[in-house]
């Protein structure tokens, strides 16, 4: 692929950078070395500058998965994916009173919980235990990489 190539080139590094987890951003992509990949928007890397996750987060995670399940239980469609520092509610196969109906209460519950990062998407909100952003990850990766 175009960004292997470009990545090989002296001087160069090639990265993607993906809200997905790392795990399934490799899957998709099929790329590895010398590309970097960064997933969960940006708290996955595998070339060392992945955010640490405490044992607090873990629990907190736990307790945001277990809020948006249940939210979910309650609409014909919906669902949750869990991702290593974060639970996404997925509303896309929902008729579209219930998606917002779901979304407002994920919204005005549980995404409102102290250490609890929102980001919203097409269909799905996802909440985070951890601060990150796709911006922090490139600004990680060119310290990384001394760019």
């Amino acid at each position: 692929t175009a960004i292997r190539d470009a990545a090989t080139l002296a001087g160069t590094w090639g990265a993607l950078v993906s809200g997905r987890a790392l795990a399934d951003l490799r899957a998709r992509s099929g790329l590895s070395t010398p590309v970097i990949l960064i997933g969960s928007h940006g708290s996955e890397s595998g070339d060392g500058f992945s955010q640490t996750v405490t044992d607090e987060d873990r629990a907190r995670l736990r307790r945001v998965t277990e809020e948006l399940t249940t939210i979910a239980d309650q609409v014909d469609g919906a669902w949750v994916e869990l991702k290593p520092i974060s639970a996404v509610l997925h509303v896309r196969n929902v008729a579209p009173d219930d998606a917002a109906r779901a979304l407002e209460q994920a919204r005005t519950g549980v995404a409102t919980w102290d250490g609890v990062e929102a980001t919203e998407g097409k269909a799905v909100l996802e909440l985070a235990v951890i601060k990150t952003s796709k911006g922090h990850a490139l600004d990680a990766l060119r310290d990384h990489v001394g760019a």
